[in-house]
């Protein structure tokens, strides 16, 4: 359904002053969201969609997008060299090469992000996240294939409001963050928030030569900050000006041997050991992003609103990272700078009748895009040193209109239609150079252009005021590109990806509020899915191969009793190939891989969580809320081969722990929360580069105390 709802809906719940930190037990099924535009209850909306407040993230201790993984169902997160790798319902781009953009969406107050290296945005300030499943594009400017995830973050306020929060934790972890809100006068309201954590990794690098200054990788040196003004000045107009700033230096040591290496040399010290690496060169990143915003709603009447979003993007990143984890010079990723600017106009207008809404809309997008990968191949011999450049830039346009409108033929049957007119053109130049062989200069390009029309129909009907179902066909699309060049020099183009998205659901509320059950089915038909194929002699390029998936979800939340919660969300996903043959680069064998899951697609994952409530009696010990929350996740496939062990991740149980206590009147709160409480080692990548298996760990046990002080 929607696809980047921003704080500055009209009503949003955002505007009112929020509520001190919990641990959430209780909280889920009443968040008021803007996914379709209008504010509404999560429980009200006929598409599959899970929200989760900001402050319920806080208290347990998911303050980027890595860990939000843990609380929603059916979400992968997967850190991959400063990019992230995001999949929904087993579905996703699993590729960082070329100018490929994210099948999920990624948004912040209804601003795209473009690139994977912007995924690591920080969870700070945040009203909620909205996480929508399936095709996006007929409510909202860029259009995308696999899902949504919305960051909104809080609003000024009418009324002077204000928090302080403190943390403390394992690995050094030391933060202080906080928000300001309030009118500076009649019709201007600002709110000012910041923060600055550190936290060292959880990956040790236990050689630490002279000239590696990091012993851990992976953690956190961040700041940020955000200021957000808005202006009425008449009752009917409302301006939203906001300016926010990430920038996060700490060393991301990704990847490591999961695995034996070999690098035909004698006595190179590795070591497989979870959260350990041998690195004989220094790591390093720096990830700053800026999002400036202006948005306009106008209330011509009762029925008509007007409104206008302008966002303004600007993203960096630059890593360095010891490739294959040994004390011998052998791979090194010295340099990788990635630059993403972009900028997006949109317009909408709303109506609201008795029983016809509908939504029009234009959207206008531009991105400059840069990258430049060194791969530096070492020796003991300085002289026999060579560095591979593979590089690529490239603007991308975005053209679109759209509508989405419902009619109610009676109070409980209601028809949804939307169409979306879409055209990319995407203009790539790719980069090459093997130094000091051959100089770096570039190599290909070209200019791919495509005209769209998605639909969509929906039908939704209500069985009983507590019971609501929905029947609904979309169709999902995301622009082609170009490749880095292979190692012949070429940068072959890859097409679009266009999804037919089947979905069956059903909302209810039971046993007078206290069951809360919803229920999904879907099946996707995936022509064209952009995905990661090998060819020899060693590359790795985008192309596109033809896929399926099907499966459901299930989310119950039961309280018998008023201090009593429990949650339950199994999601079930079969995923295959239908049409798609790769190379293995190593065995140069090729494969038919046709009925094979795709990566990152885990056939089960499922959340559970209960939560109690005590009521302690006094003024500063007032009340404790325990939560206790699993989440299960069946084997996962990293290669579409899967011909080794190492190829894929067992499965695996990771269990999260919280307390929560306040004073009397919530302004004062301290939480205490320990994730992977059994010290789980599991891998959430992997990839054979000839010498060996090298990947990431997922995080290791993590506590940490927060302490938060409202006025």
């Amino acid at each position: 359904m929607a696809a980047g709802a921003g704080a500055t809906e009209p009503g949003s719940a955002a505007s009112e002053p929020q509520a001190p930190p919990s641990s959430g037990g209780n909280d889920g099924s009443d968040i008021v969201v803007t996914a379709l535009r209008r504010s509404v209850s999560v429980q009200d909306i006929p598409a599959s969609i899970t929200a989760v407040s900001g402050d319920t993230l806080l208290s347990r201790g998911v303050t980027d997008t890595i860990a939000l993984a843990n609380v929603i169902p059916g979400l992968v997160f997967v850190p991959n060299f400063g990019n992230t790798i995001v999949t929904i319902r087993g579905v996703g781009s699993t590729s960082v090469a070329g100018s490929s953009e994210p099948t999920v969406a990624i948004y912040s107050d209804g601003a795209y992000l473009p690139r994977p290296f912007m995924g690591t945005l920080r969870a700070v300030d945040l009203d909620r996240v909205e996480v929508l499943r399936g095709p996006q594009g007929t409510l909202y400017g860029r259009n995308a294939t696999g899902g949504a995830v919305n960051f909104i973050s809080a609003s000024p306020t009418k009324t002077w409001t204000g928090r302080i929060d403190a943390i403390v934790g394992g690995r050094n972890q030391v933060g202080i963050s906080g928000f300001v809100s309030g009118p500076l006068s009649d019709g201007v309201q600002i709110r000012l928030s910041g923060g600055r954590e550190k936290q060292d990794g959880p990956v040790e690098n236990i050689l630490r030569p002279l000239n590696v200054v990091e012993r851990n990788g992976g953690g956190t040196d961040a700041k940020y900050g955000r200021v957000a003004l808005r202006l009425t000045p008449t009752s009917s107009l409302t301006v939203d000006l906001s300016l926010r700033y990430d920038e996060d230096n700490a060393a991301k040591i990704d990847q490591s041997p999961v695995g034996p290496i070999s690098l035909g040399v004698e006595g190179v010290d590795w070591t497989n050991e979870p959260w350990k690496t041998i690195s004989n060169r220094p790591h390093s990143a720096v990830n700053k992003l800026l999002i400036g915003q202006a948005g306009v709603t106008w209330e011509a009447s009762d029925a008509i609103t007007v409104k206008s979003l302008t966002n303004y993007i600007l993203g960096k990143m630059r890593t360095a990272n010891e490739g294959d984890g040994t004390a011998f010079p052998y791979l090194y990723t010295a340099i990788w700078p990635r630059r993403s600017e972009s900028i997006s106009q949109e317009f909408n207008l709303f109506g609201n009748f008795d029983k016809f809404n509908f939504i029009l809309g234009a959207f206008y997008y531009h991105e400059e895009y840069k990258s430049l990968l060194d791969y530096i191949f070492e020796n003991p011999d300085p002289a026999a040193v060579l560095t591979q450049n593979l590089g690529q830039q490239a603007k991308v346009d975005n053209f679109a209109a759209y509508f989405d409108a419902t009619y109610s033929f009676t109070d409980a049957l209601r028809l949804n239609v939307g169409m979306r007119l879409n055209y990319d053109k995407n203009e790539y130049e790719s980069i090459s150079g093997l130094e000091p062989l051959i100089p770096t200069v570039a190599v290909a390009g070209g200019t791919i252009k495509k005209t769209k029309l998605l639909p969509k129909v929906a039908l939704q009907y209500d069985f009983t005021p507590e019971i609501q179902s929905y029947i609904q066909w979309s169709r999902g699309y995301k622009g082609g590109g170009g490749n880095l060049p292979a190692s012949d020099g070429s940068a072959p183009a890859f097409g679009p990806e266009t999804l037919d998205s089947y979905e069956l659901g059903v909302k209810s509320r039971l046993l007078n509020g206290k069951l809360t059950a919803n229920f999904a089915a879907f099946y996707y038909d995936y022509s064209g899915l952009q995905v990661e194929k090998s060819v020899p002699p060693n590359s790795v390029l985008t192309d596109n191969a033809q896929a399926k998936a099907y499966g459901a979800e299930l989310e119950i939340r039961y309280s018998p009793v008023p201090d009593l919660t429990f949650t339950l969300a199994p999601t079930y996903v079969h995923t295959e190939f239908t049409e798609f043959t790769s190379t293995e680069l190593l065995t140069l064998v090729p494969y038919d891989l046709a009925g094979k899951t795709l990566n990152f697609a885990p056939k089960w994952t499922v959340n559970a969580s209960a939560s109690k409530r005590f009521d302690l009696g006094g003024e500063l010990l007032n009340e404790l809320e325990l939560t206790a929350s699993a989440r299960h996740n069946s084997t996962v496939v990293f290669s579409y081969f899967n011909l080794d062990a190492l190829d894929r991740q067992r499965p695996y149980t990771v269990v999260d722990l919280n307390a929560t206590i306040s004073d009397v009147d919530r302004k004062t709160t301290l939480s205490l929360f320990v994730n992977n409480l059994g010290n789980k080692a599991y891998k959430t990548i992997t990839g054979n580069f000839g010498f060996g298996y090298i990947g990431h760990w997922g995080a290791p046990r993590t506590w940490g105390a927060r302490l938060s002080r409202s006025f």
